[in-house]
């Protein structure tokens, strides 16, 4: 953290990345969660997801349980996305900025998110953000509200079932069907999923979609991420054809899929005998 000097408000510092935060940002979080402005709270709640911790969580938990502006509740639920994974996968950041996601705080977390995801009263919107922080840190009751918002008929509510297919298991075939779907949201989805699952017959239809999308530059640069990961026949030579697009963003995202990929070849050589 350097660049940002100290003393200045949240948004001297929000679109920069966290390691060029100030010395005071995780005080400066802080106070914006405890402001009684809203919009500050929502600021603050964002930039809390992307340095989850146990204190920083401690507060989005007493926002979203004293919370009752909807943006508010989307955003606090938001980030307590990043929390429940982090201690899932146990990496807790940088044990100097904030101690170690306990166990009870998680439980207290989930507990929380199972309230509001079956209160009839909340808003769709947040139930959907609930169970897409909630299902970060997979429990059981996620299968069957996936599997209903997933029949649901509605497209928000497909959308949010499609991303949390993606982390759990049983899921791999409304997956790739999703990569078909009419709406563009849930293919987008669908493709962050497959990848997230490493779901291997995904590959050759996600290398389709992009070569037959050359209009829709944010879905390829989805589907360029996932080639990475999944590596299908045909990927080094598409994404080196990406490389020298006239759209800076795309080409630098398929230069790092392609070193991604090259090096997986590379480790996966070596593995041969």
């Amino acid at each position: 953290m350097s660049k940002a000097q100290p003393g200045h408000a949240l948004e001297g510092f929000a679109n920069l990345p966290t390691w060029d935060w100030p010395n005071d940002a995780l005080e400066r979080i802080h106070e914006g969660l405890q402001s009684s402005d809203v919009p500050t709270q929502c600021l603050a709640a964002q930039m809390a997801g992307k340095i989850p911790g146990h204190n920083l969580a401690l507060e989005l938990v007493r926002v979203l349980k004293a919370a009752d502006n909807t943006e508010l509740l989307v955003e606090a639920s938001i980030a307590l996305g990043p929390v429940l994974e982090e201690a899932l996968l146990g990496a807790f950041g940088d044990e100097d900025l904030e101690p170690e996601i306990t166990p009870h705080l998680v439980r207290e977390i989930q507990t929380l998110f199972r309230r509001l995801y079956h209160d009839a009263d909340a808003p769709n919107v947040v139930r959907r953000r609930v169970l897409e922080a909630s299902v970060r840190s997979p429990e059981p009751w996620h299968v069957g509200a996936t599997r209903a918002a997933f029949q649901s008929g509605d497209l928000g509510w497909r959308v949010t079932a499609v991303f949390a297919m993606g982390y759990l298991d049983g899921f791999e075939a409304q997956i790739v069907a999703s990569l078909d779907d009419e709406a563009a949201e849930i293919i987008r989805e669908s493709i962050r999923s497959a990848a997230r699952r490493r779901i291997q017959e995904s590959g050759p239809r996600i290398l389709a979609i992009i070569q037959e999308n050359d209009h829709d530059n944010p879905l390829r640069l989805i589907g360029v991420d996932a080639l990475a990961q999944l590596r299908p026949s045909g990927t080094v030579a598409l994404l080196q054809s990406l490389t020298n697009h006239q759209d800076d963003v795309l080409a630098s995202a398929a230069h790092v899929a392609l070193d991604e990929a090259l090096m997986w070849e590379d480790i996966e050589g070596l593995d041969e005998p």
